[in-house]
């Protein structure tokens, strides 16, 4: 299709830098900066908005800009409630692009997908010209991360697309998570991160029975703490708790922290 071009990076490539900061953010104002933070480490991201996609409906999760205005928020509405998702073509593409790959990515050049009156009326009006979406199949549809930036950023670097790819399984339902706390203030989702004993009470309660020292270890990793922090808490040495951690990740058959906050979010 013009103008749309899928990627499939490799998972094990470079790793997101500071998304350990964003875990524990989750569910309050702060979230928000720290999500563009992390994505102007990587590459320029100036709106973002956050789908759900199923064979019929296209939910709205969240639509936020940098600068802090609700321009991203008004053209995901418009984007859902008109129908233009229906007429868009990378819709289409990620749609055939589930059928065989679990996360992936396609980048946009919105200058040339679609028809002239769709890609006037929705992306040129607005200035947008670049466009990255981040996808990931999910028991309820595919999560789409949608990044938007302006001609004067220039297109996503293919260095840099490799790093949203490998920290997708990961960041995407972790924005997701947050929205949804947003929206939900009963929701005991919002101490997820943020409470290290509601953390370690969530591990002990799981199928996967984790030695004590190995739960606590995990909590405190999912806390964000350092090795070094985690030694002073637990009165271990660092290299007591490099241990634990590789014990650890062996029994969960994991090699990663952002493996371990995929399965914890996925147990949770």
């Amino acid at each position: 299709m013009q103008g749309l071009f899928p990627i499939h990076p490799d998972r094990s490539g470079p790793s997101m830098p500071h998304l350990s900061r964003l875990i524990n953010d989750l569910g309050t104002p702060a979230f928000t900066s720290g999500l563009f933070g992390l994505f102007n480490d990587i590459s320029t991201v100036e709106h973002c908005g956050v789908y759900v996609l199923n064979a019929r409906t296209l939910q709205k999760c969240a639509g936020i800009s940098q600068d802090g205005s609700t321009k991203s928020s008004d053209f995901v509405d418009l984007y859902i409630d008109t129908g233009y998702w229906l007429a868009d073509p990378t819709m289409e593409m990620i749609g055939s692009e589930a059928l065989t790959h679990h996360s992936f990515l396609v980048e946009v050049d919105t200058t040339s997908v679609g028809g002239m009156r769709f890609r006037e009326e929705l992306f040129l009006s607005q200035k947008m010209h670049h466009r990255l979406m981040v996808c990931l199949k999910t028991d309820e549809g595919i999560a789409v991360l949608d990044l938007v930036r302006s001609s004067r950023h220039g297109p996503y670097g293919r260095d840099r697309i490799g790093i949203y790819g490998s920290a997708t399984e990961v960041l995407l339902p972790l924005i997701i998570k947050h929205f949804r706390v947003l929206n939900d203030p009963w929701s005991v989702g919002s101490d997820i991160f943020r409470d290290l004993v509601a953390i370690e009470e969530r591990l002990a309660a799981k199928e996967v029975h984790l030695p004590l020292r190995e739960r606590q270890v995990a909590a405190h990793i999912l806390y964000g703490q350092s090795s070094l922090g985690i030694s002073i808490d637990l009165g271990i040495a660092e290299e007591t708790v490099a241990t634990y951690r590789k014990r650890l990740y062996s029994r969960l058959q994991i090699s990663s922290q952002q493996e371990l906050c995929r399965w914890f979010l996925k147990a949770a």
